[in-house]
């Protein structure tokens, strides 16, 4: 296939799906395991995400929303979550390739009575929508992320992310 015939499937137009009054319901998820062997401990570290986000068309091609996360890591007694919520603003630019924006504010914990660490995010996305059907995309997406707050605070970090979303 040429490169111009997969550009021509994957240019479609998603202005049915980013109409005003829409909705879009987004998920993506990891689950990692890995074990590394120290010379007095051979426990390994499991992690598990998942976040969420809920937004609705304002108007035509933009999304407002909430953003929900949790993340969990284990390592044999140690245990910490933290828990995540936010908003995000996403534009999709001629009705395809989206450009967004959030903020998360986190709090993370290690299931005693201390205080939880508190920190926050802000997001910048880009990326591209491959629709598998009316209204299920496959969206892959770079993001920057930019932290603040007692957690995160001086650390930033760019990723790849992929996540499923309904279009309603």
């Amino acid at each position: 296939m040429s490169i111009l015939g997969a550009a021509m499937i994957f240019s479609f137009d998603s202005n049915a799906q980013t109409e005003q009054g829409g909705w879009l319901v987004s998920g993506s998820s990891n689950l990692g395991f890995s074990s590394t062997k120290h010379k007095d401990d051979d426990d390994a570290l499991t992690s598990f995400n998942v976040n969420a986000k809920v937004g609705n068309f304002i108007m035509e091609n933009l999304a407002l929303g909430l953003d929900l996360g949790y993340v969990s890591l284990k390592q044999g007694d140690a245990e910490l979550s933290t828990t995540e919520i936010g908003g995000f603003a996403r534009y999709y630019v001629g009705g395809t390739f989206f450009l967004g924006a959030g903020y998360i504010a986190t709090s993370t914990g290690d299931g005693s009575d201390n205080d939880n660490v508190t920190g926050s995010w802000i997001n910048i996305e880009g990326g591209y929508p491959i629709f598998l059907g009316d209204n299920i995309a496959i969206e892959p997406a770079l993001e920057y992320n930019i932290g603040g707050g007692d957690e995160n605070e001086d650390v930033s970090g760019f990723g790849l992310n992929v996540g499923f979303t309904l279009y309603f």
